[in-house]
């Protein structure tokens, strides 16, 4: 699972200084989930996508897309678990419906051939 932060980090003309003293976090653990060598965690991510100028759905979409997600349900914090819940789910029936609107268009092109 991979959602962009440097791009999106950028996009927000924030420097990883900046941006890691928003999050209250180092330097170090900005670059290295740029890298993709750490998660941001769902403690981190409201604040991560206010402070990016994004939403909680875009970066779950573009996580999901990105390839396999693993979760560690314990981190979910209460307040937010079912908020989350329901981002992911929604996201995974959006891509679902990607899915099936490119198979109906592959069957479609298929039978006109």
């Amino acid at each position: 699972m991979t959602i962009d932060i440097k791009r999106d980090r950028k996009k927000a003309k924030l420097s990883v200084a900046e941006l890691a003293r928003e999050l209250g976090v180092s330097d170090t653990m900005i670059r290295d989930m740029e890298a993709g060598r750490r998660n941001a965690g769902l403690r981190l991510l409201p604040r991560l996508t206010h402070a990016i100028g994004t939403d909680l759905e875009r970066l779950t979409h573009e996580a999901l897309a990105s390839g396999p997600v693993e979760l560690d349900i314990s981190t979910f914090p209460e307040s937010h678990g079912e908020k989350v819940a329901q981002v992911i789910l929604g996201a995974l029936r959006a891509s679902l419906k990607e899915i099936e609107d490119a198979k109906s268009k592959t069957k479609g092109s298929e039978k006109s051939a």
